[in-house]
């Protein structure tokens, strides 16, 4: 696998929320990377969780999906609030496809999933 082919990740974490950036494309191969992930959020004690796919491609891989699908999950039964950025439409269409996307879950982009936290979080 090269280096175009790697998913990786970067969590950062300030005032009980974490943002998950995901970086590379969603290929057969990495979904061990997501299991990675999903290990070191299990082990964090959030309120909100954004996942960030701005710098992933436009197509996936669907054997990568229930990985993905199992991230969601384990977000929301922390219980953490979810929301998911700055997908590609492309990617979008084939997620809602899957039907692993929630509507509410959705934001354009990471100011736009701070910004509907911070308003979930004054709601609470």
């Amino acid at each position: 696998m090269n280096d175009s082919e790697k998913l990786t990740y970067f969590i950062a974490e300030k005032n009980n929320i974490v943002v998950i950036s995901l970086i590379g494309p969603l290929l057969r191969g990495n979904a061990h990377v997501l299991e990675a992930c999903m290990d070191e959020i299990s082990r964090r004690h959030v309120r909100f969780v954004i996942v960030n796919f701005r710098d992933v491609p436009n197509t996936m891989d669907r054997t990568v999906i229930p990985a993905l699908a199992r991230l969601q999950r384990l977000i929301r039964s922390k219980p953490a609030v979810l929301r998911m950025s700055s997908i590609h439409p492309e990617l979008r269409r084939t997620l809602e496809t899957q039907g692993i996307l929630r509507p509410e879950e959705l934001a354009n982009n990471l100011s736009d999933a701070l910004k509907s936290l911070v308003v979930d979080a004054n709601a609470a």
